[in-house]
């Protein structure tokens, strides 16, 4: 007999439930899940599986009883453990809590906030080359703008050859991870194909160089305001430290899962200038009253309000990281009610928990002003949760925030977009949520009109 769970499920297929469904249109499929049975779905992908959109229920599964849900093996298993590394993502348990203590405070918001001249650095250098009048590829501009900003902020300033070296390894790790990852079957690595022969090159290529790098910082010869050389010099109160093999663990993963997040959130965040010119007209006046001419410092992040509201309903509308999944270790009650059996997966989805009528009123609609500090402290804490939550919460908030201040003020001061016609905007549910297609936008110069 199926287990009772007192959640409403979607007609499926015989034998595989609604894997199918699922698998064709993710997003799709959680989508009209959310819209036609609410708050929690009770589906059969493989296993018995609940979406839930309940804060009270995520809460639950994230913070109030964390240590009866486990990350699915597909990330913490031996094939996630070789595609992304052994650091923070894929640890579990005790090494996980260790390794986040001594991580976790180089990426602060107080010390991140170090690198802001270098991220206005690269901005200067990506809006350089905007020419008033031009077309400009967003995604293929992000991407490169935050795989810049990643790597210089992981590793200081390296030359040009080593940077390249990095950067080309690197994107044919992701461009097979993404594959792998978005495949219905299994096994991907073990295939004689030239995308897996690409992806082993790289990886021996960008192990490598990471060692040379974690060397370098232990030996003090890298600068001392990167990321990989605070890691280094991180211990705790009883003289714990990261080994030369987490380091190399942390800079793995960093490198792979580190920034295409930020790259997809900044993507969507210039599409929504594009699309909202009276938002962009808000930011331009805030950019000029706090700032002036001068480019922003430290000190006038907290003065940069709307830019902050802005960039987080561009999280509410397009979390980047759109899904993730637990699994229960035994027999549970959800705060809602329900009934969830040992062995159950549980997604819990950014994308359509963001969309709840009774924390976002006309969830499709954008509206910065969700977010006014008077605002948002009336909705619970997991009616909104980008980043995830508990004690996975995505180390790097604090920095991807930074980045998203900085590029919207940087844009609004010198650039009106307009999107280009004929253009289709297509969501898909991969490992990130991504456009389908790259999004093309007119740029005018603000400047030029004066």
């Amino acid at each position: 007999m199926p287990v009772q769970t007192n959640a409403s499920s979607p007609p499926g297929y015989p034998l595989i439930g609604h894997w199918w469904n699922f698998e064709r249109d993710r997003l799709g499929f959680l989508t009209q899940c959310y819209r036609q049975y609410g708050e929690t779905t009770r589906l059969r992908i493989v296993v018995p599986t609940f979406l839930i959109n309940n804060p009270n229920d995520i809460h639950h599964v994230l913070v109030a009883h964390a240590e009866n849900y486990r990350k699915s093996r597909r990330i913490t298993g031996r094939v996630g453990r070789r595609l992304f590394g052994r650091g923070l993502l894929t640890k579990r348990d005790a090494a996980h809590r260790r390794q986040r203590r001594l991580v976790q405070p180089v990426f602060h918001r107080d010390a991140i906030v170090v690198f802001v001249e270098a991220i206005n650095v690269h901005i200067e250098q990506m809006l350089a080359k905007w020419d008033a009048g031009s077309v400009v590829d967003l995604t293929a501009e992000m991407d490169r703008f935050a795989e810049d900003v990643l790597i210089r902020a992981l590793v200081g300033d390296l030359g040009e050859n080593d940077r390249r070296r990095l950067s080309e390894a690197n994107r044919a790790r992701r461009k097979f991870i993404n594959h792998a990852f978005g495949s219905r079957f299994p096994f991907q690595q073990l295939l004689p194909t030239r995308l897996n022969w690409e992806y082993q090159w790289a990886a021996r290529n960008q192990k490598n160089i990471i060692r040379e790098l974690v060397s370098r910082a232990r030996n003090g010869k890298i600068d001392p305001n990167s990321l990989l050389a605070q890691m280094a010099a991180a211990n705790t109160s009883q003289g714990d430290r990261l080994s030369d093999v987490d380091l190399f663990d942390e800079v793995w993963e960093l490198l792979t899962a580190g920034y295409e997040t930020t790259r997809d959130t900044l993507t969507w965040a210039s599409y929504l200038m594009a699309k909202h010119p009276e938002g962009v007209a808000r930011l331009r006046e805030e950019v000029g009253r706090v700032l002036g001419e001068r480019p922003v410092r430290a000190e006038d992040l907290p003065r940069l309000v709307y830019a902050e509201m802005f960039f987080s309903e561009a999280m509410r509308l397009f979390p980047p990281a759109w899904m993730f999944a637990r699994i229960a270790l035994d027999d549970d009650v959800l705060p809602s009610g329900v009934r969830v059996p040992a062995g159950s997966k549980v997604y819990l989805c950014q994308y359509t928990a963001h969309r709840n009528e009774e924390f976002f009123p006309e969830p499709e609609r954008f509206d910065p002003e969700r977010f006014h500090a008077d605002v948002r402290h009336t909705r619970p804490r997991f009616s909104y949760f980008p980043f995830g939550g508990g004690e996975r919460v995505c180390v790097a908030e604090s920095l991807a925030r930074l980045e998203g201040v900085l590029v919207l003020s940087s844009l609004a001061r010198r650039f009106d977009l307009a999107l280009c016609p004929g253009q289709s905007v297509e969501l898909v549910g991969a490992i990130t949520l991504r456009p389908r297609s790259s999004i093309r936008v007119a740029v005018r110069s603000v400047l030029a009109s004066d």
